[in-house]
């Protein structure tokens, strides 16, 4: 009797641990910011493999890993079989199941046939480390060799990442939310805005033209693009009905963003009146060495456009993206233009600008590019998307009060 009730005990306390450790997972939203708790939830990390050492890093040291699963986050990967923490590395197991990728493939040296890759031209940085090209892929290849890490950690060393609310900079768009009325929010910038390279986005693009509709691989876990997250945390947190529609179009910069204004990110025969404007512009631009005035004229005026062109009140989020590839000649100047765009906000009313690649570039202090990348160049994986929604979503969600 007392041996089954010992047996009944053990379950029970198996059972416990098993479910906290899962909800310590299930409790975190996909775009509620990380550094509001002491879990990062699937933080992605790509294991490498050079001169004999095979490993990844984390952004913060771990106090305890809760989950490291695959790409698809169904397969679980156990500690001490399959990998071994040092400090903020995952060091690969010689018999570890879990996916990896020898350096040189990423910089085009033998890279596996028929995976859909091809190679992009090195930048000068590049050069100077010895490589005259690198991998540039748009098929799943790089995030499937991704691993996603839920961890414990201290919070207070991810202080210097906190956005502060910027909500009572916009007005009418939180008077839309508080009141928990329909808000519209059009996209509009380039093939980021698109959803590239989300595994799972559904962001709909009424332009039928090349590279307006980004179809994704339709994968698990079927990752959404970052305006569908942070879309999804403002219906989650003001109850609020989310109409959003995309109109961006991949491989364009701020100039065609100037030209295009009304016929696509405001264009009313076609549904696009929004009450918000996300821009994101910068990375082609950046590429092709566009001046930083021409840029804040370009931005500039397309908010005029839009403003002079409604019969409403609209509002807009600037966005300074992602850090790019600097090993790839399309990081070209290295900038995401944020300076200009924080000068706009500063005056126009109704405008905000955030920077996710001051976050972003943070996180590669500790972490790779190819942490964070599906396509090697530019384009973000689940976990960046998943960064730019938690920017946007830190700018008009005061967590602080909830």
């Amino acid at each position: 009797m007392k041996k089954s009730m010992l047996m009944v005990l053990c379950l029970i306390m198996a059972m416990i641990m098993f479910g906290c450790k899962k909800n310590e997972e299930l409790k975190i939203r996909d775009s509620e910011p990380f550094w509001l708790n002491n879990v990062i939830k699937d933080e992605s990390v790509l294991i490498v493999e050079e001169n004999n050492e095979c490993f990844g890093t984390l952004a913060f040291i771990p106090k305890k890993i809760i989950s490291i699963k695959d790409s698809s986050l169904q397969i679980k990967y156990v500690e001490n079989k399959d990998y071994v923490i040092e400090e903020n590395k995952i060091i690969r197991t010689k018999d570890s199941k879990m996916p990896y990728l020898k350096k040189e493939v990423l910089y085009g040296i033998n890279m596996p046939e028929n995976e859909g890759l091809s190679t992009q031209p090195a930048s000068q940085y590049g050069i100077e480390k010895g490589y005259d090209k690198v991998l540039y892929t748009e098929s799943a290849f790089i995030f499937k060799k991704q691993i996603f890490v839920t961890y414990e950690y201290d919070k207070n060393d991810a202080v210097n990442y906190k956005i502060p609310y910027l909500g009572d900079k916009m007005p009418n768009t939180m008077k839309i939310l508080n009141k928990g009325n329909p808000l519209s929010i059009v996209v509009y910038g380039a093939s980021t805005s698109t959803g590239c390279n989300a595994s799972g986005s559904e962001l709909i693009s009424v332009y039928g033209d090349p590279n307006s509709q980004y179809v994704s691989w339709g994968i698990e876990p079927f990752g959404k693009s970052f305006p569908e997250l942070f879309a999804g945390e403002l219906k989650f947190n003001y109850k609020s009905e989310i109409e959003l529609l995309s109109a961006a179009k991949g491989g364009t910069t701020s100039d065609w963003g100037r030209q295009n204004a009304l016929t696509r990110a405001y264009n009313p025969d076609f549904g696009y009146t929004p009450d918000l404007v996300l821009i994101l512009f910068g990375t082609n631009d950046s590429t092709l060495y566009m001046k930083e005035s021409k840029f804040k004229d370009n931005i500039t005026t397309i908010i005029n456009d839009i403003r002079e062109a409604s019969n409403k009140t609209v509002e807009f989020i600037l966005i300074g993206g992602a850090q790019t590839n600097e090993d790839a000649v399309q990081f070209g100047k290295g900038t995401n233009y944020y300076s200009q765009l924080n000068e706009i906000a500063n005056e126009y009313e109704g405008v905000i600008a955030v920077d996710v690649g001051a976050i972003h570039k943070m996180l590669l202090q500790n972490k790779n590019y190819a942490d964070f990348t599906a396509n090697n160049i530019n384009h973000p994986n689940d976990y960046l998307h998943r960064i730019y929604a938690m920017v946007l979503n830190a700018a008009l969600i005061n967590y602080e009060d909830e």
